[in-house]
């Protein structure tokens, strides 16, 4: 009875010295880097030397008198296409929007 009682006391405290380290090893490293939040893509930061160039003004009415040529290309967002298909065969004649 005395050798069950001795054994259930050193499993407990076995137990309790394996939560307490394994508690301990839980804990955030503090050399571990902060998980920076999602920035929106859309965000523009200017740098100290371009916000010097840079005017901000009022949306409204202007006249532009610069016209500017540059060569470019349009690209497609593919994770902004949808495909649509109809759930019944046919023709459509007429739109109403």
């Amino acid at each position: 009875m005395r050798n069950k009682m001795k054994t259930r006391g050193a499993l407990k405290a076995l137990s309790i010295i394996f939560l307490s380290f394994f508690l301990l090893a839980c804990k955030p490293s503090i050399d571990a880097p902060k998980e920076k939040k999602a920035e929106d893509p859309n965000l523009v930061q200017l740098s100290p030397a371009l916000e010097e160039k840079v005017q901000l003004v009022k949306v409204g009415q202007a006249e532009i008198r610069e016209v500017l040529h540059i060569p470019g290309s349009i690209q497609v967002d593919e994770q902004r296409v949808a495909r649509i298909g109809a759930p019944v065969t046919g023709r459509i004649s007429e739109i109403d929007a």
